[in-house]
């Protein structure tokens, strides 16, 4: 997709210059042919477009190499640009980093702006030169002052996140903007943004839904994936599943991870109709499969549960340590239940213990209370009645009602501190209290 982008910007632009000489007929490729042997640069440049798409002659990347690069030893600075892009996507010939940026300076110092936006690019990327946001940054203005819409959707999102520049909500918004009501979808999406989080603008949730619904019909997945979002969460329009899942696919269907992740969910939770495990699983797999943490963590559970019908203990722990290596407590937590579990043919306390310490770290709550429940019984640790009231407490003051409870035994039985029947019943009472909640 990428190179259709540049290829369309290479045919659009060209042919503007094209157009602008009157001996110049675009579709007589015979005509063309004999004015640019006759050395008209504007030709020879018209020409290798029609040898490069194999408009009125048999497609042929040499000759339409050849033909740009006489336009372009010449200073045409379209011609430049256009040696510039096949280098850099490597059409036609060996991708040369080197050659591209070359040819893109000559025609950018020339004040042209579709060069000056792909330069741009490789600055922000580092691509055949170091990584330089700011640099990246000037190419962008002196492209996007010409009006180039893709330059000023970048230029506007450097503003919006502070990419090579200081922050600038204003700036973002004018750039934005004005490449949004062109039509770029990537500027449409950023500006939803803009409005959803009120950033140097009054918040909108109305002007959020429109400029992401935009950017969603040119196919825009971030953008088709949070309309999905404000529609199930009702922001800016009454809550709607259905449009939630249609947009979720459609964001799902182009490789969208966290749209993946949210159609697993409504496959499983959607209340009109029976859970869908299946469908459910196969989305989850292609979110886990991407390194979608909450992905990897629901297959994981779902393998735990046994959801669906297939229940397998060894895929759970495949899945859900995934998701525990990216620190997500929750997996954590339930990788240390699957260790701890005596029916599971690889119990381990040590490591059941080494995940609940990880998660109870991160402040989870039910991992205190189950790391404190081993040092308390001295399973798969060294006793230890103070650090199991060390982490009782902390769970309990959580609001943790297991550890409220227990902790509340502690003081009971004098295990580690003591024997307050007071502070007991004042722990059972809490415990109490957030069962009945």
């Amino acid at each position: 997709m990428k190179n259709k982008l540049f290829l369309i910007a290479l045919l659009l632009i060209t042919a503007s210059h094209a157009y602008s000489n009157p001996e110049l007929n675009n579709d007589n490729f015979e005509q063309t042919k004999i004015l640019a042997e006759q050395g008209n640069i504007e030709a020879q440049n018209q020409l290798a477009i029609m040898y490069f798409n194999g408009s009125g002659s048999k497609q042929d990347y040499v000759k339409a190499i050849e033909w740009f690069q006489k336009a372009a030893e010449q200073g045409y600075d379209a011609a430049q640009s256009n040696l510039g892009i096949i280098y850099l996507q490597g059409l036609g010939t060996q991708q040369s980093y080197t050659l591209a940026k070359g040819w893109l300076q000559k025609s950018a110092e020339q004040g042209y702006a579709q060069a000056q936006y792909n330069l741009g690019i490789m600055h922000k990327k580092g691509e055949g030169t170091k990584k330089d946001l700011a640099q990246a940054k000037e190419w962008f203005q002196q492209a996007a002052d010409k009006g180039y819409i893709d330059a000023q959707s970048q230029l506007g999102e450097m503003y919006l996140n502070g990419d090579g520049t200081q922050k600038n909500y204003p700036l973002a918004l004018k750039w934005l903007q004005s490449a949004a009501d062109k039509g770029n979808a990537n500027a449409q999406f950023n500006l939803a943004l803009i409005y959803l989080d009120g950033l140097g603008t009054e918040q909108s949730y109305q002007e959020a839904l429109w400029w992401f619904q935009k950017a969603a019909e040119q196919g825009n997945a971030a953008a088709q994936y949070n309309l999905g979002l404000m529609h199930q969460d009702g922001l800016g329009t009454p809550p709607n599943n259905s449009l939630a899942k249609e947009w979720y696919l459609k964001s799902a269907q182009r490789g969208h991870a966290p749209a993946q992740s949210n159609l697993g969910l409504i496959y499983i939770q959607d209340t009109e109709k029976q859970p869908d495990y299946t469908s459910a699983r196969e989305w989850f797999q292609r979110a886990a499969e991407q390194d979608y943490v909450i992905a990897q963590y629901n297959l994981g559970m779902m393998y735990k549960n046994g959801d669906g019908g297939i229940k397998n203990k060894e895929m759970a722990i495949k899945w859900l340590q995934k998701a525990a290596e990216q620190n997500y407590p929750s997996a954590q937590y339930n990788l240390g239940l699957l260790y701890q579990d005596e029916k599971y043919n690889h119990q381990n306390h040590s490591l059941a213990k080494e995940w609940y310490q990880k998660a109870a770290e991160l402040n989870y709550a039910p991992a205190q209370n189950q790391l404190a429940i081993l040092y308390l019984k001295g399973i798969g640790t060294p006793q230890s009645y103070t650090l199991a009231k060390e982490w009782f407490l902390k769970a309990a003051e959580q609001n943790n009602a297991s550890a409220q409870f227990n902790l509340g035994v502690m003081y009971k039985n004098g295990d580690g501190v003591e024997k307050n029947e007071s502070v007991a019943q004042e722990w059972f009472q809490k415990a109490e209290q957030q069962k009945n909640n």
